[in-house]
């Protein structure tokens, strides 16, 4: 399991059947991780400061496949796609796992 600091612990999933816009607060410096679906198959993971603007993506806010290869952000967000496996780090911990072809998680403790 991993431990995040304790205004990261937080559970949840996030479904591309829905239009809700999922929220991680404050995972970099008062910064707020979104995921959002864009259609039935892909969704992005993006960056909102507390007035909800995006921000760049840095670079030790990063993306893995389900082998652990680093994936590119593009225009500051990473895209997923529906049923692939994939890790969204901040300073190498976990805070987005996929837990199936359809749904994604949160890690907490």
């Amino acid at each position: 399991m991993v431990l995040l600091p304790a205004d990261m612990r937080w559970k949840g999933s996030f479904s591309y059947n829905d239009d809700n816009i999922n929220l991680i607060r404050n995972v970099d410096s008062g910064l707020d991780l979104r995921i959002e679906r864009i259609n039935q198959n892909v969704a992005r993971v993006y960056l909102v400061d507390q007035n909800g603007n995006a921000q760049a993506m840095p670079a030790h806010i990063t993306m893995q496949d389900g082998l652990g290869a680093g994936v590119a952000a593009h225009n500051n967000e990473f895209l997923i796609i529906w049923g692939d496996r994939f890790s969204v780090l901040v300073h190498n911990n976990v805070v987005i796992k996929n837990r199936s072809p359809e749904a994604a998680s949160s890690h907490g403790s």
